[in-house]
């Protein structure tokens, strides 16, 4: 007996010691299978940073995404087109991109100030650490103003103006990407932009074609641009440039070139890639009008917001698509999906199940897991839309569901206790009083959870605006957790009454089904609200759909 003990204690201490030294190596090994050359690979409250090197070339991702590379012309057409298209620019802010060469190209124009935004302090030291010699020095210059904070965070502070404004971030693949593309960052952006002044950005594309889910992303980001500017020029390539003002632009390229050489950049220390002919070539080329009919033609039905991230839908359809062609159709009619698509079934669903006068309790609970998930979702993607960064916030959020659903489970279990005790009479009247409690109480829950989430919007909106964003959400969440751990306890109870007073089955075989309902729906809940609700529908009608299933939920036990 005391061998036993012993045995399963010195293993765990032996794996262990070996952990320890072999901890390090096993990590640089399982990273290898991904990143062959990576000389970094660094876990930061923000994201994943990663580095890799070949032959003198360094490439940064963040979380999986390209964020630069070395030896490339592209920092040319990011920085070399907004700026020609000012007459005169003097101040510049750069959210992104600074340190991949960005930064040295607009340092090229005679330009008196650069605010460079990077999010993650991480990538600069990387940059000092892996950058050429030329590419480290422009972080030193003294016309630049290094600042490490939230691109939108910035913008919404800074309190003054710039005559051009440049993002130079991955696409809208993610709740946190997509908020540098939608209405209300244009017209913040819009708002920091002198009388003259120019804002630029960048989206994949393709050089001859455009595919449907090329269309949709860049149709989509076109028009919500322009519900924010007047003046809008799209330039073509495997990067669309988006550039956009209030004042006119030019697309004459003989006066480009002409700024071009006025600031001194057609020498050997100008630029290689962003010439005379190669501005005569992008202006002159049948693309050109082309791709503006492409974009102005594509008709949606929603612009891209905070709360409606229709785009991170449209990106994710363009990903899908490199493997699965023939989903385009299905992507496009999913992108059309509204509320009635919603009603419709789960109004038929309540009226078969009320005909059928079975299944009402595991079906409610089914709706209640969805819920739950789905709300989950609505919070860590409303967070990351509103505040920025969630990548350090998903442990705190869940945990804080968890504790939620453990506290409403916990409070739930003793009321029953509570509901089972007789009182002093012993009167099966009273019995039977006490026995109905519970399907009352559940359907009071389900009005609760039906109020909780046509509040939600308003109070996330609010939340976003508190100085403790990190508190806030984390609380919203708990009682999100907290009301759907309530509905398990009650749901059992109901379900053990029902198999003891009838030969359906046992008590274990309903709890089971019980929570198999309840997984089902989680299930459903996070992949649906993640992947279509979310960014078809938006938050708000998302929550109105989940109050939805509440009111369902109530119809189906009354």
């Amino acid at each position: 007996m005391h061998t036993s003990r012993v045995l399963p204690g010195l293993a765990a201490l032996l794996l262990a010691l070996l952990a320890w030294p072999l901890g390090r190596t096993l990590h640089w090994t399982t990273l290898a299978w991904q990143w062959e050359d990576a000389l970094l690979v660094r876990d930061t409250i923000y994201g994943r940073l990663t580095v890799v090197g070949r032959n003198g070339q360094r490439v940064f991702f963040q979380n999986g995404l390209l964020m630069f590379e070395t030896q490339s012309t592209f920092p040319e057409e990011v920085a070399h087109f907004p700026l020609l298209e000012h007459p005169s620019p003097r101040s510049v802010l750069l959210i992104g991109g600074g340190a991949g060469g960005d930064l040295r190209e607009i340092l090229k124009h005679p330009v008196s100030e650069v605010h460079y935004v990077e999010l993650d302090p991480a990538v600069i030291e990387a940059a000092r650490r892996y950058l050429p010699p030329e590419d480290r020095a422009v972080l030193d210059d003294p016309r630049v103003t290094l600042a490490h904070t939230d691109g939108r965070l910035y913008v919404k502070n800074i309190g003054r103006r710039f005559d051009v404004v440049i993002v130079d971030l991955p696409e809208p693949s993610t709740g946190q990407l997509n908020r540098f593309y939608t209405q209300e960052f244009f017209a913040e952006v819009k708002a920091i932009l002198n009388e003259r002044g120019v804002f630029s950005f960048g989206l994949p594309s393709a050089e001859n074609y455009l595919n449907p889910e090329l269309r949709h992303l860049g149709g989509n980001v076109y028009q919500t641009l322009g519900s924010v500017f007047s003046q809008i020029i799209v330039l073509p390539g495997d990067h669309n440039r988006f550039i956009a003002s209030d004042a006119p632009l030019t697309t004459d390229h003989t006066l480009l070139a002409s700024r071009l050489a006025e600031r001194g950049l057609t020498g050997p220390d100008g630029t290689r890639w962003v010439s005379a002919p190669y501005l005569k070539y992008i202006f002159t080329t049948d693309r050109f009008p082309q791709l503006r009919r492409d974009l102005e033609s594509e008709e949606s039905a929603r612009l891209n917001r905070d709360l409606e991230p229709i785009c991170y839908y449209y990106d994710m359809a363009l990903w899908l698509s490199q493997f699965y062609s023939g989903l385009s159709g299905f992507f496009h009619q999913a992108s059309l999906l509204n509320l009635w698509w919603v009603v419709v079934p789960l109004a038929l669903a309540v009226l078969v199940l009320r005909w059928k006068r079975g299944g009402a309790v595991p079906m409610v609970i089914a709706f209640t897991g969805f819920a739950e998930m789905t709300l989950e979702m609505v919070v860590l993607l409303a967070f990351q839309a509103l505040h920025g960064y969630v990548y350090h916030e998903v442990s705190l959020i869940v945990a804080a569901f968890m504790v939620g659903a453990a506290l409403g489970g916990g409070v739930m279990n003793r009321l029953i206790a509570a509901m089972r005790a007789p009182d002093a009479a012993g009167s099966s009247a009273s019995g039977e009083r006490w026995a109905r409690r519970p399907l009352m109480v559940l359907i009071v829950a389900q009005g609760v959870a039906m109020l909780y989430a046509l509040a939600l919007p308003p109070v996330l909106l609010k939340a976003a605006a508190l100085p403790w964003p990190n508190l806030s959400f984390p609380l919203i969440i708990l009682l999100a957790g907290f009301l759907g751990g309530m509905d398990f306890p009650l749901a059992a109870e109901l379900t053990r009454a029902s198999a003891l007073n009838s030969s359906k089955g046992s008590v274990g075989r309903v709890a089971g089904l019980i929570y198999g309902a309840d997984l089902v729906g989680a299930c459903l809940g996070a992949f649906l609200s993640s992947a279509l609700l979310i960014p078809v529908l938006g938050i708000p009608q998302t929550c109105y759909a989940v109050a939805l299933l509440s009111l369902a939920g109530m119809v189906l036990l009354v």
